[in-house]
């Protein structure tokens, strides 16, 4: 969830299917959600569901390794998955 993701009084949250053969949603599922919470939350905020990016790491994240040398960062709206292991 991203505050003020597109300026004042919006909010962007990013989901990813977990049990799916490719974790990034769709189109379809993507608007499924965002009917989904919109049919339920209140009207405080502008809210846009979005499928996160795939953005591909060679080897780990989230661990200071050997390599890459420092954590990787992914920007907002990225989310990592398995780069190349060597």
């Amino acid at each position: 969830m991203f505050p003020q993701w597109l300026g004042i009084g919006t909010v962007g949250v990013f989901f990813v299917r977990d049990d799916d053969a490719s974790f990034i949603p769709d189109a379809a599922e993507v608007q499924a959600v965002q009917d989904y919470i919109d049919a339920l939350r209140p009207v405080a905020a502008d809210l846009t569901i979005s499928a996160p990016t795939e953005a591909p790491a060679d080897g780990e994240f989230d661990h200071v390794l050997a390599t890459p040398l420092a954590d990787v960062v992914f920007s907002a709206g990225e989310i990592g998955s398995l780069g190349n292991i060597t």
